[in-house]
């Protein structure tokens, strides 16, 4: 699955888990990462993401949110737009639920949830499907967001074994709420173990385009591709 920070002092205090993005424009997520970045009480936040390789794959997310730090949302996972003879995916509806912590003014951790099933359209039977995180997140003055996390993820979610491993990203503004250097990694020798490199690129009206370049995990063997995502924060 494919499921959104720089380094400081504090960070062997904290978990060992990260995320990353600006104070003034904020990501629910990186590429694949949590950014533990909550959406505004009453507010809608809207990701479509396109992974592109030898398959190509729609992921989308929904969020509100509910006030106090907690959001609430709906993911629809690989769907599939293309792929190799054979490869059909089973899409992925799921709940996800996300709370974060701010524990001092630039140190929070999110801790998130998604929950749902392998739903049987080409093959197989339904699957409960999970992926369950905590994520430190170090806003760092003048440099941007760290982020340094870790998961769980059960065989349905990860596309082979259960995996208990560590995640990370940053993001950091070349151009003060125009454009943002970010990257992502999540391990993990399943089809879900990504690490994606690229660039956001703000737009008006709350919108904004990601495009990074993906590459396989240590240990995986997974493909190299290209990451589109088209974001309403």
């Amino acid at each position: 699955m494919n499921l959104p920070r720089a380094i400081t002092t504090v960070i062997p205090k904290a978990l060992l888990l990260a995320g990353i993005s600006t104070t003034a424009i904020a990501q629910q997520n990186l590429f694949n990462v949590p950014s533990s970045d909550i959406t505004e009480k009453g507010e809608w936040f809207f990701q479509e993401q396109l992974n592109l390789s030898y398959s190509g794959v729609s992921n989308t997310t929904v969020d509100y949110g509910l006030g106090n730090q907690f959001e609430v949302g709906l993911n629809l996972f690989a769907m599939d737009l293309y792929h190799r003879e054979g490869e059909l995916l089973n899409p992925e509806p799921m709940v996800n639920l996300q709370k974060r912590f701010n524990l001092t003014e630039s140190w929070g951790v999110g801790i998130g949830t998604q929950l749902g099933a392998l739903a049987p359209v080409h093959f197989g039977r339904e699957e409960f499907s999970t992926f369950n995180y905590v994520n430190n997140q170090f806003n760092i003055p003048h440099v941007g967001k760290l982020i340094a996390g870790g998961y769980f993820a059960n065989s349905a979610y990860s596309g082979g074994k259960d995996q208990f491993n560590f995640m990370a990203g940053l993001e950091i503004p070349i151009w003060h709420d125009r454009i943002h250097f970010q990257a992502d990694y999540i391990q993990s020798d399943a089809p879900m173990g990504v690490g994606v490199v690229g660039w956001v690129i703000f737009l008006p009206k709350r919108w904004n385009i990601s495009i990074g370049a993906q590459i396989p995990a240590a240990g995986s063997h997974n493909d190299y591709g290209l990451v589109l995502e088209f974001t309403r924060l």
